[in-house]
């Protein structure tokens, strides 16, 4: 493409050039390290509150709330980030990315130091309070801490090469191996549920510390400062040259007015999902599939062979089976995704089609033998294995549509306008985690 003055164009090509040259290396690929630290700590959390299903069981025991507290801490959740999320969209342009990255950890801090030091406490005789506190925790912790977190983190890895937003995505999924894994260990060793509750929440406090002073690590370093002079915040002009794509092709047409004129806030938003549309409904549809039956159903799938002498079959089966076997088989997936780079950016459909596809797993899990059920429905399929290949199928095609659409929403899109495309990715992300975790309501409903 040129520019009006075709008489500018030698000139434009030698400053493109110079630019490509001075573009610095990830030396010992640290960058890309930190944004995997980054990606554990901005899943933590929830895993932490999903995984912790001894403590709470034993903590509200005889309440209405012992065996579906995760729908409740999931919904509150996801209603609390979708709110958070939408607001991040406006504060794009008026907050600094990392002023709202550094206000989440500090949240998210003192919401687990706060759960660490209710773990300790006896709730015996005031459990309904401990159930509404744990709650109003978890809605502050996803309204001011995560959702602000999170959403920024994805805004700010969009600027960045693909690659390192597969660190993110992979990132993200060890943290859920990790809890999965802090759950069994606690289990096998035989430790009350108050001191793994206890761990859970503190190991929670260290990492967020430590993710705070990578923060600052981040701004420092020559590669990270490289590409985060593209975030949008502060921004008041743009260059009208040549505008290139890092795959070297040239601006459509259509989109270059876009870039002539200071956008307003309705206007850049309805750019970004004008461009990202496919890629946005294959995540939402990717996350309500999934939080539909997970955990909600998945966790209560037990072993057909189940002993009560049996370790494997008996206490330590849901939480392989269920939350082991799903963090591991979504690692994998997101992963994978690093060398099978299909369907590309531009088939945003075909994504979108593979991601509707996975609603068939809704009745596969329904109809495996997850307990108490009505005695009207029967397990259709009583086998432990065809479970196992079940949830590690879902699991796959749940972390390699992820982290393909996480990659692709800012490919679509133009360097000026990536942060708003990752934000908009993680908008569609908890908008799916919320009405997947709705829906999981009446699943157990009709279920139990």
């Amino acid at each position: 493409m040129t520019v009006e003055d075709n008489s500018n164009q030698p000139i434009i090509e030698e400053k493109i050039l110079l630019e490509k040259r001075r573009v610095p290396k990830d030396r010992f690929h640290l960058v890309y390290i930190l944004f995997f630290i980054l990606g554990n700590a901005s899943s933590l959390p929830i895993h932490i509150f999903m995984t912790a299903e001894a403590y709470y069981s034993v903590k509200l025991k005889g309440t209405p709330y012992q065996y579906n507290f995760e729908n409740y801490i999931i919904v509150a959740y996801s209603i609390s980030t979708i709110f958070a999320s939408a607001a991040n969209l406006r504060l794009l342009k008026s907050i600094n990315v990392k002023h709202r990255m550094i206000f989440g950890l500090i949240v998210l801090t003192i919401s687990f130091i706060f759960t660490a030091f209710m773990s300790k406490l006896d709730t015996t005789n005031w459990k309904i309070t401990f159930f509404a506190l744990t709650i109003i925790t978890v809605i502050l912790t996803g309204l001011f801490g995560n959702s602000m977190y999170q959403s920024s983190l994805y805004g700010l890895v969009g600027v960045f090469p693909k690659n390192y937003s597969q660190a993110v995505q992979c990132g993200q999924a060890l943290s859920a191996i990790l809890t999965a894994l802090a759950s069994i260990i606690s289990l096998i060793v035989g430790k009350s549920v108050y001191d793994s509750g206890l761990g859970y929440f503190s190991s929670g406090v260290v990492l967020l510390m430590l993710c705070m002073c990578i923060q600052f690590l981040l701004g420092r370093v020559e590669f990270a400062k490289y590409y985060m002079r593209n975030l949008e915040c502060g921004k008041k002009t743009v260059e009208k040259i040549t505008l290139i794509e890092e795959d070297g092709e040239e601006m459509d047409e259509e989109i270059k007015p876009m870039y002539n004129r200071k956008l307003s806030n309705y206007q850049r938003i309805n750019y970004v999902f004008k461009e990202t549309w496919p890629t946005t409904v294959a995540l939402f549809t990717c996350y309500t599939v999934t939080y539909t039956v997970y955990p909600a159903i998945c966790s209560r799938v037990a072993s057909v062979d189940r002993g009560d002498n049996d370790l494997f079959t008996g206490k330590l089966y849901i939480p392989i089976t269920t939350f082991l076997l799903f963090a591991t088989a979504d690692m994998v997936g997101r992963t994978i995704s690093v060398w099978v780079l299909w369907p590309s950016a531009k088939r945003g459909i075909t994504l979108m089609i593979l991601s509707l596809g996975r609603i068939i797993f809704i009745p596969l899990i329904f109809y495996c033998n997850a307990q108490p059920r009505r005695k009207s429905i029967p397990v259709l399929i009583p086998n432990d294995a065809a479970y196992v290949l079940i949830i590690t199928l879902f699991a796959l095609s749940h972390g390699y549509i992820k982290a393909i659409g996480v990659m692709h929403a800012p490919m679509r899109v133009n360097s000026s306008y990536r942060e708003s495309a990752g934000s908009m990715s993680y908008f569609a992300i908890v908008s799916g985690f919320g009405i997947g975790s709705a829906l999981s309501f009446l699943v157990a409903a009709v279920l139990y």
